[in-house]
């Protein structure tokens, strides 16, 4: 059974771990908040990940959509 082997054990160490680094940048970023230069500095931060996450989801969004005809429009023939 998948669940029992190695590699599906594997893959939730790393899971949990990324997880949890996100959830520690989170809380970090949140106690940087108190003085105004490094708020400022943070706020900028949050906005080119949040910009990051988005242009992540709208890339695998059009991939999801013409991976169909990929091979159609992959060429310059």
């Amino acid at each position: 059974m998948f669940y029992d082997s190695l590699g599906f054990l594997e893959d939730q160490y790393f899971n949990l771990n990324g997880a949890n680094a996100v959830f520690c940048l989170v809380r970090i970023l949140s106690y940087l908040r108190i003085n105004p230069n490094i708020s400022q500095l943070t706020d900028t931060f949050t906005r080119c990940v949040l910009l990051g996450l988005v242009w992540c989801v709208y890339i695998g969004f059009v991939r999801h959509l013409f991976s169909a005809r990929i091979e159609l429009w992959g060429g310059y023939d």
